[in-house]
């Protein structure tokens, strides 16, 4: 959106506003490559974000994100255990879901890790409501979560 006074002619006191309004880009992308620095544990991982607006209509939104790392313990240089490691996950959000300003969420994702005595991976889901007081200054929510 782009606001921008225009003068009226002959009083200068006055001016008109014209606004211009166009449509937000549907698609984000965003690509990231990170490091991660702990005492007992080191990982380089390269993040991934997909975003879509307007998903199956209306104002909800779809989000899949990815994060592959390479996880070292205890760190990269002088290794006791080491491997590969992922975050997979997809979003659905529904804005004003039941109620005006009620906004669901539902996840669905698949985990991959190393860590000191073990390797792991699972699924995991999270199903979460969220509801903005005071303006959006407070935000009360309530969730289940699924981890195997």
């Amino acid at each position: 959106m782009r606001v921008e006074p225009v003068r009226r002619e002959g009083d200068p006191t006055v001016a008109d506003v014209k606004v211009e309004v166009r449509p937000g880009q549907r698609n984000e992308i965003k690509i990231g490559v990170g490091v991660g620095l702990e005492r007992d544990r080191q990982e380089i991982h390269l993040p991934f974000q997909y975003r879509r607006a307007g998903f199956l209509g209306g104002l909800r939104t779809f989000r899949l994100r990815a994060k592959p790392a390479w996880v070292a313990l205890p760190n990269l240089f002088s290794t006791e255990r080491s491997g590969p490691a992922v975050d997979v996950d997809a979003t659905v959000t529904q804005p004003d879901f039941l109620a005006r300003d009620l906004q669901l969420s539902v996840t669905a994702g698949y985990d991959l890790g190393v860590d000191y005595a073990f390797k792991y991976h699972g699924p995991r889901g999270q199903l979460g409501l969220q509801y903005p007081l005071l303006r959006d200054r407070v935000i009360v929510s309530g969730s289940y979560n699924f981890q195997y």
